[in-house]
């Protein structure tokens, strides 16, 4: 009786788990709005694409929701401030045309630590 209670237990967990998407692509005008889940269910990624290339706004989040990162790509290159969150501190990155023009360091106490002009 046990193993079967338990056997159905795993059974019914896998079926939620396969019922919660991998990814949803959603038409908002001239762009397409994609969203990546982790298996958790919770957002992993979330941005926009523009004539089959990343554009816009892009951001990434951990396993419970807390943003890691956060920029902007024009025609699927990288441009202005790149955030990068961990728990070491805030990283940010200057870019142009894809291209690091300097990176700033932050520690967890929101103090500058180190920025280098590349």
């Amino acid at each position: 009786m046990r193993l079967l209670f338990t056997l159905l237990l795993i059974s019914s967990l896998t079926a939620k788990a396969q019922d919660a998407p991998k990814s949803i692509i959603k038409e908002k005008g001239a762009q397409t709005q994609v969203t990546i889940f982790h298996d958790n269910g919770t957002i992993a990624q979330q941005g926009f694409i523009k004539n089959n290339k990343i554009h816009g706004q892009w951001v990434s989040y951990d396993t419970e929701g807390k943003t890691t990162m956060l920029g902007f790509y024009r025609k699927g290159k990288k441009i202005g401030k790149w955030v990068f969150w961990s728990a070491e501190g805030v990283i940010e990155v200057d870019y142009d045309n894809n291209k690091p023009k300097s990176i700033s360091r932050w520690t967890d106490q929101s103090q500058r630590i180190v920025t280098t002009d590349l």
